[in-house]
């Protein structure tokens, strides 16, 4: 059978289940435990076999169960582990933003980074619009630091009543699950930004734009 990696993660405020997270039965490869937001995350990578990856998913999310059953539990959730890819080349990579600021059919979309943007997704329909940023990335490179961007878009219409979606997510600006606690402070702190501080430029990336 087919091997398969998945990233387990819980949240809990329960000490007894963070004082033996140390899960030998999940095969465990690593495992960690940090506070998020009066939150103890607790996370492990195990590796486990089965014929399949629905199947892997479903003997994961049992093991998990087990594990945590009896405790105090605010969320849990286990990942797959995509195989390493052998291609080593940039790739385009739908990038999530903070912030619009909103002028009739005028956008300034401000998001956390460094890098300039290589392409813009617009669509546009009578209740939304959905707007995704896309970067190049390569992967021989960390992105870290804190830096802001701004793009000026101009949409066929304006919003007016229209809901905003990040086309990286599918959802609304400013909703963050559980899970998002750095997406959380990111969008904090470009919020506290002075706006008269961004230079919004227009886009020199492909605009696509669908209605």
């Amino acid at each position: 059978m087919a091997e398969w990696t998945f990233k387990v993660e819980v949240l809990t405020t329960d000490f007894a289940l963070v004082n033996r997270w140390d899960p030998p039965q999940f095969a465990c490869r690593s495992f960690g435990i940090h506070e998020v937001e009066g939150n103890q995350h607790l996370s492990a990578k195990i590796k486990l076999s089965a014929p399949d990856e629905a199947a892997a998913t479903v003997l994961a999310e049992q093991l998990v169960r087990d594990y945590v059953a009896g405790h105090e539990v605010v969320a849990q959730r286990v990942l797959i582990c995509p195989p390493p890819s052998a291609k080593r080349g940039s790739r385009l990579v739908a990038t999530r933003w903070q912030r619009a600021e909103v002028d009739g059919a005028v956008l300034d979309i401000v998001w956390a980074s460094s890098e300039p943007i290589e392409r813009v997704d617009i669509v546009e329909t009578a209740t939304a619009v959905t707007i995704t940023l896309y970067e190049r990335r390569y992967p021989d490179i960390e992105y870290v630091g804190r830096c802001a961007r701004c793009v000026r878009l101009r949409l066929e219409a304006s919003v007016g009543g229209r809901q905003l979606l990040d086309g990286s997510t599918g959802r609304a600006l400013g909703d963050i699950n559980v899970w998002e606690s750095y997406e959380r402070e990111r969008r904090e702190w470009v919020l506290a930004l002075d706006r008269n501080e961004l230079e919004c430029l227009s886009p020199t990336a492909e605009v696509v734009h669908r209605s």
